[in-house]
């Protein structure tokens, strides 16, 4: 038997011992696990329109909204750019130990949170960067708005969530304990399998030549559509954390139904895990290029935004959430894609810029707002904004 074909059996026996009953339940087991992880973690970000509203009515209310922003900001920093920067510096073989080290700060800073004095910005500010960590954005979101916006205090209502979330937090982390270290053996044999089959094929390969009808390709194009998609990344990725900071704060404002206020945010955070989805589908089954996504999701922006001119009534409101949601969702999605498409080794200067976009769209376009809560102005600034970066998705869609 040849090295090729030891290979071959060896990686078909560890398939099948990955697909006996007990390991498929094992499995299931660690996909719920990470669910749980997942929608504990990130949905605190996710539901930050929550705490925008609340703070600038009440526990900050001698801040501008405009500062207040940067808290959420950077949260979306955090939470964009920590990983990355963790999966080049960590071992991968340390999985729980770093899961389980970072619960335990979220919940501590959760705690934390509750003991913050109203209106000290700081203590506010670094409690709430160390909970940073959509589904759970659907979660948090409608129970702090109706315990935020109750009878009880904002400590209590802290305190509660962090009791939630920690529960939350053991009973993932007990699902991957339990299902992980079974299933990592078979694993890691297939995985070797897969490197030593290509392995075996590179050396079987002969060197090809380059093809002679084959045409050169133009950097300075190239450079030309990558500058155009960060652009309208940028810009897209920036009137997105607007909208999801500002969603509720602007319905309150309008004084639109009482019901519609509290689920602002959870819809838009709805639409925007539709969006992910939708986009990536489309994506992944060649339905639409990466840059047809990206300008439509633009598009979708520019009326999300036009949608809030009309948006003194409920109607419009859940128009402006569904829109809103859609293009945040898939424009980030399509934007990563897209970038990676055209230059892939240059893909950490977009998830640079994403990363910035995060921390400092909402405050920047937030800016004209001011205490005076000149929406009108706002608006119009985010949807020149828009514009500008549909009319650069559209370019990158016909140049690339």
């Amino acid at each position: 038997m040849t090295t090729g074909e030891q290979v071959s059996v060896r990686h078909k026996v560890s398939v099948e011992s990955l697909d006996r009953p007990s390991n498929r339940r094992k499995i299931w087991l660690a996909i719920g696990g990470c669910f749980f992880m997942m929608c504990l973690s990130s949905g605190l970000v996710a539901a930050f329109g929550v705490f925008q509203d609340f703070y600038t009515k009440s526990w900050l209310d001698n801040y501008s909204p405009s500062q207040i922003s940067w808290i959420g900001g950077a949260q979306f920093l955090i939470e964009s750019g920590l990983p990355r920067l963790l999966q080049k510096l960590l071992p991968h073989d340390f999985f729980i130990q770093h899961a389980i080290c970072g619960n335990v700060m979220l919940v501590l800073s959760f705690f934390a949170l509750s003991m913050c004095k109203k209106n000290v910005y700081y203590q506010v500010f670094l409690a709430q960067e160390s909970t940073r960590l959509p589904i759970g954005g659907l979660l948090y979101s409608i129970i702090l708005n109706n315990l935020l916006n109750g009878l009880i205090d904002f400590t209590w209502v802290i305190q509660i969530s962090a009791c939630i979330t920690l529960g939350g937090l053991i009973i993932a982390n007990l699902l991957i304990l339990i299902s992980i270290r079974d299933i990592e053996a078979a694993a890691n044999d297939i995985e070797s399998g897969q490197d030593q089959n290509q392995d075996q094929e590179k050396v079987e390969e002969e060197p090809s030549t380059p093809s002679d009808t084959g045409q050169e390709p133009r950097p300075r194009m190239t450079h030309i559509v990558f500058a155009l998609t960060l652009v309208a990344g940028f810009i897209l990725i920036c009137c997105s954390c607007l909208n999801s900071f500002y969603i509720q704060l602007f319905v309150r404002y309008h004084d639109i139904h009482t019901m519609l206020t509290s689920f602002a945010v959870p819809l838009l955070n709805f639409m925007n895990c539709t969006g992910r989805i939708a986009a990536n589908y489309a994506i992944d089954r060649k339905l639409l290029k990466p840059s047809t996504v990206l300008t439509i999701c633009a598009v979708l922006g520019c009326l999300s935004i036009l949608s809030k001119y009309a948006a003194n009534h409920p109607i419009g409101l859940v128009l402006v959430s569904i829109l809103s949601g859609l293009f945040a969702g898939g424009g980030v999605t399509a934007y990563l894609i897209v970038t990676r498409s055209i230059v892939d080794r240059r893909q950490d200067y977009a998830y640079f810029l994403f990363c910035i976009a995060n921390l400092v769209g909402a405050s920047a376009l937030s800016a004209p707002l001011g205490r005076n809560y000149a929406w009108k102005i706002s608006t119009t600034v985010s949807l020149i904004a828009m514009l500008v970066s549909s009319s650069c998705g559209a370019l990158v869609n016909a140049l690339h």
